[in-house]
C-alpha cells in the first residue's frame, strides 16, 4: 500500500491516478476530502480510493490497514502567500519530520514536495547539488518557502548522519501547471487562469517590468507540465535515482509573453495584451527568472525528455475546456 499525502490535490490527485493505472494499492489522505472537489482528474476513481484525513493519519500509522510500501507526502501547506506561524511550522517542518522519522524507522521508501521557492531570488542560482551549506545559504523570498528550506535542510543533514529511508526522493517542483488545479482559485497556475479568462476576455493583462534590464511580459518562469512531475515521482518510487533531493522542472524558462500568446493560439485568437502595474507589495519580492538545472534528474533517469511548453498548453486547455463543461 502507498499512501500519499496531498491526495486531494493537484499533482496528487494526478499521482494517485497513474498509481491506479499501475495496479498500486493506495491509501489517500488530506485536509479535503476528495468528494469536496469534484473537478480534480481522476476524480471518479479517488472516491473509490480509501481516504483518511490528515489529522487523523497518525492514529492510522500506528496500526495500519496494511503493510505500507511507499509514502508520497505531498501534503504539506502549498499556500505560497501564506504568513510565518504555528501552522505553516508545524504543516511544513514538524509533521513533515513525523513522516520522515516514521519512514526512516520502518525502512519505508520516502518521496516528498519541495519546491523551487527555496532558491529565493536565484541570486545562488538553481543548483539541485546535494551540499547541506548551499542548502543553508539559499534565503526564500517568503515563509512557504523558508518553510520548505527547512525541511530540506533538516533531511540532507539527517541523512549525513545516516539517518534516513532506504530510498528517498526529494523534488523541487518550478511552475507546475496541468488539469485538475480548479480547486486552488488564485492559487492555480498563471497558464489555468489564462486559459480560463481567454474565451470570454480574448484579452490577457500582464504585470509590468520594474526592472531597466526586462521588459515588459519577458519576466521568466520555468513551467513544467503536472505529468512529467507524476512521472518524476514514480521514478522516485522506484529507486532509479541516488537518494537526494532535485530539481523538477522543464529545464528552459520561458516568458509570461510567451505563455499568453501559447495560450492565445491554442484558442487561435489573435495576441492581445496589456499591461499593469505590478501591487506595490510584492514588487521587492518578485523573481523575474526561474530556470531548473535538470541535468542531475536527466543523468540518473529521474526525468527526462520533458514537455515542451507549446504541447502542455494545448493539453491543459482541452481539459480544462472537458472540465468546465462537466461541472456547469
Amino acid at each position: 500500500m502507498i499512501i500519499i499525502t496531498g491526495a486531494s490535490g493537484f499533482i496528487g490527485a494526478n499521482l494517485a491516478g497513474e498509481l491506479l493505472q499501475q495496479g498500486k494499492s493506495l491509501l489517500l489522505c488530506d485536509h479535503v476530502a476528495p468528494s469536496a472537489r469534484p473537478t480534480l482528474v481522476n476524480h471518479a476513481q479517488l472516491l473509490a480510493q480509501p481516504f483518511v484525513f490528515a489529522k487523523e493519519l497518525t492514529r492510522v500509522l500506528e496500526n495500519p490497514p496494511r503493510a505500507i510500501s511507499a509514502l508520497v507526502h505531498l501534503g504539506a501547506n502549498s499556500d505560497t502567500c501564506a504568513t510565518a506561524g504555528a501552522e505553516l511550522e508545524y504543516n511544513n517542518v514538524t509533521f513533515s519530520l513525523e513522516l520522515w522519522r516514521y519512514c526512516t524507522e520502518r525502512k519505508i521508501p520516502f518521496v516528498h514536495a519541495s519546491s523551487a521557492s527555496t532558491y529565493g531570488d536565484g541570486a545562488l542560482g538553481y543548483d539541485d547539488r546535494q551540499d547541506v551549506e548551499y542548502h543553508h545559504r539559499l534565503k526564500p523570498m517568503n515563509p512557504y518557502g523558508e518553510s520548505k528550506r527547512a525541511f530540506d535542510v533538516a533531511v540532507l543533514e539527517s541523512a549525513v548522519l545516516g539517518y534516513a529511508p532506504p530510498v528517498w526522493i526529494g523534488l523541487k517542483f518550478f511552475n507546475v501547471y496541468g488539469a485538475g488545479e480548479l480547486h486552488k482559485g488564485l492559487q492555480r497556475s498563471v497558464a489555468s487562469q489564462m486559459l480560463e479568462q481567454l474565451p470570454k476576455a480574448k484579452i490577457l493583462r500582464l504585470f509590468r517590468s520594474y526592472r531597466d534590464d526586462v521588459v515588459d511580459g519577458e519576466q521568466k518562469r520555468d513551467f513544467v507540465w503536472v505529468v512529467d512531475c507524476v512521472r518524476a515521482l514514480c521514478a522516485g518510487l522506484s529507486g532509479v535515482a541516488e537518494n537526494g533531493i532535485y530539481n523538477c522542472g522543464h529545464g528552459r524558462a520561458r516568458s509570461f509573453n510567451d505563455l499568453a500568446r501559447q495560450c492565445f493560439a491554442a484558442y487561435q485568437l489573435p495576441a492581445n495584451i496589456v499591461y499593469f502595474d505590478m501591487p506595490a507589495d510584492i514588487r521587492a519580492h518578485y523573481q523575474y527568472f526561474t530556470e531548473a538545472k535538470m541535468q542531475r534528474a536527466a543523468e540518473t533517469g529521474l526525468l527526462r525528455d520533458t514537455t515542451p511548453l507549446e504541447i502542455g498548453i494545448m493539453r491543459l486547455k482541452e481539459s480544462l475546456s472537458a472540465n468546465l463543461e462537466d461541472t456547469r
